[in-house]
């Protein structure tokens, strides 16, 4: 599977993301790569040596948590975290998205 959702633009691998909270950024996603189907796993950095927010992938925050590409600032708000699995054992977040477009 190539990274890449029906009408959106595919998922380079030098894409990277500024994850938000109340369109403040509070992590980054950078290095994606595929997982299975449309699910894509993606490194997780700290911004500012703050440490990433504990919720941030509960679906309580849903309604509060976009995405912001990097490089062309589109912001992204339908990706999918895989709920409390979201953070994989060797750190990599696993997502639906974000795609740009």
């Amino acid at each position: 599977m190539s990274l890449h959702e029906k009408n959106a633009e595919p998922v380079e691998p030098s894409d990277c993301w500024y994850v938000e909270v109340d369109d403040k950024p509070v992590a980054l996603i950078a290095n994606p790569a595929d997982e299975e189907m449309f699910w894509i796993t993606w490194d997780l950095h700290e911004l500012d040596g703050k440490p990433v927010p504990e919720d941030l992938w509960d679906y309580s925050m849903d309604g509060r948590r976009s995405f912001r590409h990097v490089a062309t600032n589109h912001q992204c708000r339908n990706t999918i975290p895989a709920g409390n699995g979201a953070v994989l054992p060797d750190g990599r977040v696993l997502l639906r998205g974000p795609f740009k477009g």
